[in-house]
């Protein structure tokens, strides 16, 4: 976990350095999830909204950065409701754009509290994502996938965001 840390805070200081002379911008929306795998047993649906940072390194390429928020429903399983879960994704990645269309693989961890858990836990994740920009304003479908401890919590995105 350590390394991961550390390669992340040093994407982002290279990437820092280098913004002076790149063009930074931003982006929130909203986003919907539907839960995959081992996770979709207990949970439904997710609702959430991410935010963004975004420091273009050419007219095709982009570093990225990005957290939010991703809560999902419980679902009663063996007759109790597990309650919803969270996660809270810290991610940083890069974007190709060509013609609108956005290809684009962020690594880094999310922090996710399982219903019915008292602790929340962190785990490696990655999220490759394909989307396409109308300028300002862009959709995106996304599959995140985080790991910890032999446990993959997976899902489904779709989301959308408008950049100032």
């Amino acid at each position: 976990m350590k390394k991961i840390s550390l390669f992340i805070l040093l994407v982002v200081a290279i990437s820092s350095a280098n913004a002076q002379n790149k063009k930074v911008s931003f982006g929130v929306g909203p986003s919907i999830a539907v839960p995959t795998g081992f996770f979709q047993l207990a949970n439904s649906v997710g609702f959430g909204a991410l935010g963004n940072v975004y420091i273009a390194q050419s007219d095709q390429f982009e570093l990225y950065g990005q957290t939010g928020v991703q809560i999902f429903t419980g679902k009663s399983l063996f007759g109790e409701n597990g309650g919803s879960s969270t996660q809270i994704p810290f991610m940083g990645g890069v974007r190709y754009n060509t013609n609108g269309f956005i290809i684009g693989l962020g690594l880094g961890g999310t922090l996710y509290k399982l219903g019915g858990e008292p602790n929340s836990t962190f785990g490696f994740s990655i999220n490759p994502s394909l989307g396409y920009s109308f300028g300002k304003f862009e959709v995106n479908a996304n599959y995140h996938t985080t790991t910890s401890d032999g446990v993959n919590i997976n899902y489904i995105g779709i989301g959308s965001a408008i950049k100032f």
